[in-house]
């Protein structure tokens, strides 16, 4: 919980929710800015949703995330249940209990769990074969964002981590060698039994068929399925970052849409005094953040 507050306390941006304080009474409670409802629900009511609506919701979400990645940190866990929005169509994102610093440590410091955390309709394929993992984990969670709310429906609904890419590879096709090299943790680089392991788990989810975008998504514009195909690249560097997609085509004709307001810039860093304390340390730090 530590690392989540002090995140919380960091971010200032419209894209983000607010937290606006802390308090303790037999447990801990974080309070946050109110908002209506979520993404999640709107996709899933019968509410009508125009072409517009979803530029608008995609530009406020690509600038929270671009936002967050700019000041150091990976979400981790981007869903439309984590997208919140009011009635005036304003989104900012939530939950950012599993967000983590982006640093040059981040691989051997994370990369032995992190596949486990992310909820698995929206992770990433680096995470489904156990590379390594960046912020570019959450553009593909905006992409499968993007692909549901286009669809109305969960873009890549895995029943496990090998279903999830099946029906990935079913979409986008079969990635080859280099995009698993592209992924290679850096205690595994060099290592030839790392990437063969992880062929021989992608041969083993080759699908019977192959679909196309157009006939998978037939209603939506060609600029949109360029902009979902962008977002949807198996090796990340290949991947659009959210500055890049906020400058694609498919926002030209987009409406108009009010300034954010940016507080904090500097990037976070979390004390690796605090990453190595023991738990009694922790609870001590965090009942003192608390009132």
């Amino acid at each position: 919980m530590m690392r989540e507050v002090l995140i919380l306390k960091h971010l200032d941006h419209t894209r983000i929710v607010k937290l606006i304080g802390l308090y303790q009474y037999k447990h801990r409670y974080l309070v946050f800015e109110y908002m209506e409802t979520d993404l999640h629900a709107v996709l899933y009511s019968d509410q009508t949703l125009s072409s517009q609506h979803l530029q608008y919701f995609m530009m406020q979400i690509l600038q929270g995330v671009e936002y967050i990645h700019h000041i150091g940190i990976i979400h981790r866990d981007l869903k439309p249940a984590n997208i919140l929005i009011n009635l005036d169509c304003t989104i900012k994102i939530a939950d950012f209990g599993l967000a983590r610093e982006i640093s040059s440590e981040y691989d051997e410091t994370f990369h032995p769990f992190s596949h486990y955390y992310q909820t698995r309709w929206y992770r990433a394929f680096e995470m489904l074969i156990q590379g390594t993992c960046d912020s570019a984990i959450d553009m593909w969670s905006v992409g499968c964002i993007f692909g549901e709310m286009l669809l109305r429906k969960v873009l890549f609904r895995g029943k496990n981590n090998e279903d999830q890419l099946k029906i990935q590879f079913e979409l986008l096709g079969t990635p080859d060698k280099s995009d698993i090299n592209a992924v290679i943790p850096t205690h595994s680089k060099g290592c030839q039994n790392w990437v063969e392991k992880r062929w021989n788990l992608v041969t083993r989810c080759v699908p019977e068929k192959q679909l196309s975008f157009d006939t998978f998504l037939p209603d939506a514009s060609d600029a949109a399925k360029d902009l979902l195909c962008n977002l949807l690249k198996f090796n990340p560097s290949m991947r659009l970052n959210a500055s890049q997609s906020l400058s694609h085509v498919y926002f030209d004709d987009a409406p108009s849409i009010l300034p954010v307001i940016i507080g904090q810039t500097n990037k976070f860093t979390f004390s690796t005094t605090l990453e190595s304390m023991p738990t009694s340390q922790i609870s001590n730090v965090l009942n003192a953040l608390f009132v």
